[in-house]
């Protein structure tokens, strides 16, 4: 990934989960190497509430001043899926959105895998074409992990698309610790969201309770994130997930 692009706008796809999470995190400190960052999430209608409280909680906590978006379909037009602008209290919830889309489109399945194209993509190109972003002076973050490579897109460099979290060679052992305080934090919520909806989950929530026991151990070996990334890169770390989930400190 070029470390300068001040030329260029950046668009941050947030997908609602952890990884994207700590993708934004990340960007935000670095957004001086772009002309403006810019935070979107494409809301389907068929997250799960605790996922759009997440993203709510990862907005006013991180300060990305996040802009949600959801698909408007045409009907009876040859048009693809433009987007209206919503926020957590206005966003769907009821399935209206995915059922409207499928209404004009048919069921998606792998011949026609229209879900992310017509639900995400689309949306998301109709809000930055709106504010004047376009591929010819703009780029698309997306959070993929070094162990999703085959997940990256073929044409990646035509279509303006960048990988944060697999380019980026700079600070990898500090990006680390913070990931894994990140999931750490984010791993207790799945605790609290399981607990929270049914006894049915009992199983959901062993391993979530498993995986916050290992990610807090290996956040105890890591030290303290935020001293690590200031002595590393010189530069002020976002605030832990420990902290913003129980307003503890990143050692926790």
């Amino acid at each position: 990934m070029k470390t300068d692009r001040r030329d260029r706008n950046l668009i941050v796809s947030f997908s609602g989960g952890r990884t994207s999470a700590y993708m934004c995190a990340f960007l935000l400190e670095q957004s001086h190497h772009w002309r403006d960052v810019k935070f979107v999430f494409a809301n389907t209608g068929q997250e799960h509430e605790e996922t759009l409280v997440f993203v709510e909680k990862c907005d006013k906590y991180f300060g990305l001043n996040l802009t949600w978006v959801e698909a408007v379909a045409h009907h009876g037009e040859r048009k693809s899926c433009t987007h209206r602008i919503v926020d957590f209290n206005s966003a769907c919830r009821s399935g209206a959105v995915f059922e409207d889309v499928i209404a004009k489109y048919g069921i998606p399945n792998k011949a026609f895998p229209l879900c992310t194209r017509e639900l995400k993509i689309n949306p998301m190109k109709s809000w930055a074409k709106s504010i004047g972003w376009t591929a010819k002076n703009s780029d698309k973050a997306i959070g993929i992990r070094m162990d999703e490579i085959d997940r990256m897109a073929a044409d990646a460099d035509k279509a303006g698309i960048i990988y944060p979290l697999i380019e980026s060679k700079s600070g990898q052992a500090s990006q680390q610790r913070r990931r894994t305080c990140f999931a750490f934090g984010a791993a207790c919520l799945l605790i609290s969201t399981c607990r929270s909806i049914s006894a049915t989950v009992s199983g959901a929530i062993k391993r979530a309770t498993a995986n916050c026991t290992r990610w807090r151990a290996r956040c105890r070996k890591s030290s303290t994130c935020r001293s690590s990334l200031s002595q590393s890169t010189g530069q002020r770390a976002p605030r832990s997930a420990s902290a913003f989930f129980f307003g503890a400190t990143a050692t926790a």
